[in-house]
């Protein structure tokens, strides 16, 4: 690889760094409001405030979920 391809990589690489706790925070608070908003739509519909809370914690990819799929995927490297 030349100086200029490595100086590319590290550049996007740092950026990718930078910007990540960003991307994450935002990710969060957009599941948090869809999770809101959910809950809210099933309460009115006549669903019971416990079975919308329940419902609503089956909201499908939690924060957490991600990072164990992507390190999942960074553990089964070929080699």
């Amino acid at each position: 690889m030349n100086i200029r391809a490595s100086l590319h990589t590290l550049f996007f690489t740092i950026k990718l760094i930078l910007r990540l706790p960003g991307m994450l925070i935002r990710y969060y608070l957009k599941r948090r409001k869809a999770v809101g908003q959910f809950r809210k739509e099933l309460i009115a519909h006549g669903v019971s405030h416990q079975a919308a809370k329940e419902l609503g914690s089956l909201y499908p990819f939690k924060l957490s979920e991600i990072i164990g799929i992507t390190r999942s995927f960074a553990g089964s490297r070929p080699s």
